[in-house]
């Protein structure tokens, strides 16, 4: 673990090098970014401003749903978006060789390799939504909930999104990316939306209720500890099935030099 901390270390000191290395580039994207939570909260701000509720939720808990979706989507993004959709490209190239024979996981080195620190701008707007959506009391266990049910999110959104990019292997030519964008449209509303097969669906096949509306629920005081767990427990079956898809989809992969 130390070996692996201290090589995160040098991903991260070597992408601030390169991001610094074109600072307008950065701080347009920068720009890009908060102007994208702008546009989401004129939007969101229109929603709340004529409906009273969706489902079972109201104006806050929509608040606090948005703020930990953007969040979700802000760490995603800048931890693992840019090295998912270069998968594809590794395959094509021939250059998925060259990280296979490092002395490191591959499947590692493959998710973590290039940090996109633009993205963290989506956190603060994000934070700033939940604190504003939070109801009182404070409460320190829903609030530890809260934390763990979000890195819970993160988890699993990385996974499901790993094992899409991972197809590529197979499907050398195959766009994932426009999917998981779809996806991330799902997560922006609350589950009481959706009709219950719907609903069944992203409970057990496809568990995207767990990346926002189960710790947003936890935060305002409606959630379920038990619920809050299988979240956790969920996340790391999911990690699991993706290095478990990885190394499935590695045998059938034919090296540039095979």
């Amino acid at each position: 673990m130390r070996y692996y901390a201290r090589l995160m270390l040098a991903i991260f000191h070597n992408c601030v090098a390169r991001e610094m290395q074109f600072r307008a580039s950065f701080v347009m994207s920068l720009i890009s970014g908060y102007g994208w939570s702008l546009v989401m909260l004129l939007f969101l701000s229109t929603v709340v401003a004529r409906v009273q509720a969706l489902g079972t939720w109201e104006q806050r808990d929509i608040y606090v749903l948005v703020g930990t979706f953007m969040i979700v989507q802000g760490l995603t993004q800048c931890l693992f978006e840019t090295n998912m959709w270069r998968i594809g490209s590794h395959v094509r190239e021939g250059t998925l060789d060259f990280i296979l024979i490092k002395p490191v996981d591959s499947q590692f080195l493959v998710s973590a390799r290039f940090l996109r620190l633009s993205a963290l701008g989506l956190l603060l707007p994000g934070v700033g939504l939940v604190v504003v959506g939070a109801r009182a009391p404070f409460v320190w266990a829903d609030t530890l909930l809260y934390v763990s049910g979000t890195a819970a999110g993160v988890a699993i959104l990385y996974a499901v999104s790993f094992v899409l990019a991972t197809t590529t292997i197979w499907f050398v030519r195959a766009e994932m990316g426009g999917l998981v964008y779809g996806l991330f449209d799902v997560m922006r509303l609350p589950a009481d939306v959706y009709p219950k097969g719907v609903r069944f669906t992203f409970t057990y096949v496809l568990p995207l209720i767990f990346i926002a509306s189960v710790p947003a629920q936890t935060l305002q005081h409606r959630g379920h500890v038990a619920v809050s767990l299988a979240g956790v427990g969920v996340s790391i079956l999911a990690l699991a099935f993706a290095r478990a898809f990885w190394f499935i989809a590695l045998r059938s992969y034919a090296s540039t030099g095979s």
